[in-house]
């Protein structure tokens, strides 16, 4: 892909999808996508090299390989809306991946690398139509897929990265009047190749983001700018775990509230996230600075409830508020559940009310059932004793709307986890787990979410686990994403409609996960 400044919009031709090569040519402007018909095309090659040419008034296209993986060392230009091929009296080796871009400041476009026969580390320019080959006295190693672009703040394009020798690396080299110059930075991006780098302006630094490991994919964005490497961290919620997380319906957003940090501080800061971004919100009254408490939207009542947690002098809450509209209300006009933290709340879409389970005060685990409705706490006449699941905290309880039932698995007592599963229908618990023939292991301070866009219970994380497991009709299956957020627990989660997707955020990698 390659911005064509002749006709003023970018280019996009071809690449693979999990079936085949693919030869479509397509323009993006003024926020829109065409699809063109040129008479030609360089036909069914991938991993080719493409880079405007302002110079000359076309964009260039070279090397890649076709569907049998032989290598190519053609030369087109598109321009008019049109391919053709160029006959250059001489031009490089074929290869796939080599870096290509346009140098302003030298006039010409600029090809360093690339994968032929063995790994390339020839340096050529393209201008008037032909290929010369240069001989700088210091170059990059042999390599392919580098990230290069040109900084029009800097005057000089920067090569970052790529594959060497079956190695991933993390050099930085720039290229000024044919000289090649190697940059030693404390702080860079970590080794990766096939990075998306993007030229920087007048006004604007090279920017990279993402890359491939050799195992996994990375979402990282750098910019370069005077020899040095800046990593742009979006703005979100301190690190922190045991933090309350609902995805407010009314507002259109994920909420999350308070949490513990990892030096002791204990939060009272309410955040949105939406399209992405995380943003704080500054309600003029809040809930005190508080973890462990329990949260979720009441879909009767159209709006989220948060109760109870462990205050910031270690006392244990019991105060119910209100989130709807950026702001927060407590709710004084009804006699709740006792002090607690680390219960389980969901609301119980098929019973119409909002339902807590458990948690702890102090040092002793709790077993009451709680329900919600029209801003008013009592107890199910059904839900009580021994047919009810064991005191318990830290418990992954969630409504199944698949199936209409709320599900509650694992929890933990100081003697241990559970690993047993419970619904709640109708008023009344009910032990599933002598019926189910697969069972996640004990993971207590997980996160369990209701996935209505893939239409099952997710659960993710735990004590000691970096397992993912689906439930719908009754039945636990384990899943093996290719990339999870590994052994994490003391986390919050929900499901956002908006992003079809799970939103997980905090735990001991205090990241921001999407599933």
């Amino acid at each position: 892909m390659a911005f064509d400044t002749k006709d003023d919009y970018v280019v996009l031709y071809g690449g693979q999808n999990s079936t085949k090569i693919l030869t479509d040519t397509w323009t993006f402007s003024g926020g829109s996508w065409t699809k063109l018909s040129p008479t030609h095309d360089p036909g069914a090659i991938a991993l080719a090299a493409m880079a405007n040419d302002p110079k000359d008034g076309y964009v260039v296209f070279f090397g890649g390989a076709n569907s049998t993986e032989v290598l190519q060392s053609a030369t087109w230009k598109f321009v008019g809306g049109q391919w053709t091929k160029l006959t250059p009296t001489t031009h490089p080796t074929a290869r796939f991946l080599p870096s290509f871009a346009y140098d302003a400041k030298d006039g010409y476009d600029l090809l360093f690398g690339g994968m032929g026969t063995t790994f390339d580390s020839d340096t050529w320019n393209f201008s008037g139509g032909q290929w010369k080959q240069l001989s700088p006295i210091s170059h990059p190693s042999a390599r392919y897929a580098g990230g290069l672009a040109y900084s029009a703040k800097d005057g000089e394009l920067v090569l970052f990265g790529g594959v060497t020798a079956s190695v991933y690396v993390s050099d930085t080299w720039t290229y000024s009047g044919g000289v090649w110059t190697k940059i030693s930075t404390s702080v860079h991006p970590s080794s990766r190749a096939t990075v998306m780098i993007a030229d920087g302006t007048a006004t604007t630094n090279v920017i990279l983001f993402g890359g491939f490991t050799g195992t996994k994919e990375l979402n990282d964005t750098w910019n370069f700018h005077g020899l040095v490497w800046t990593h742009l961290l979006p703005k979100a919620p301190a690190a922190r775990y045991f933090d309350s997380m609902a995805y407010d319906e009314a507002d259109g957003y994920v909420l999350l509230f308070g949490g513990t940090g990892v030096n002791g501080g204990v939060f009272g800061d309410t955040w949105k996230f939406s399209q992405g971004i995380w943003t704080q919100l500054n309600p003029p009254t809040s809930p005190s600075p508080r973890y462990g408490a329990a949260m979720t939207y009441d879909q009767a009542d159209g709006y989220v409830v948060l109760f109870g947690g462990t205050s910031a002098s270690g006392g244990v809450l019991n105060d119910t508020w209100n989130f709807v509209g950026g702001k927060w209300t407590e709710n004084t006009t009804s006699v709740g559940p006792g002090p607690r933290a680390f219960a389980a709340m969901t609301f119980d879409a098929a019973d119409g009310y909002l339902l807590m389970f458990g948690g702890i005060e102090g040092t002793t685990e709790l077993g009451d059932t709680w329900a919600y409705q029209d801003g008013v706490w009592w107890q199910p006449e059904f839900a009580l004793p021994p047919d009810t699941p064991t005191a318990r905290g830290e418990v992954q309880m969630a409504y199944d709307s698949e199936d209409g039932y709320v599900v509650l698995f694992s929890g933990a007592q100081k003697s241990g986890e559970f690993s047993d599963t419970w619904v709640f229908s109708g008023g009344y618990w009910s032990n599933i787990t002598s019926t189910l023939t697969l069972s996640p292991p004990g993971a207590a301070s997980g996160a369990l979410v209701d996935d209505t866009y893939d239409g099952y219970l997710v659960l993710v994380g735990g004590m000691d686990s970096n397992q993912t497991w689906s439930f719908v009709g009754g039945t636990w299956t384990e899943l093996f994403p290719a990339v999870n957020p590994g052994e994490d627990f003391l986390i919050a989660a929900t499901f956002s409609p908006t992003s079809n997707a799970v939103v997980l955020f905090g735990g001991f990698t205090a990241g921001t996960w999407t599933y």
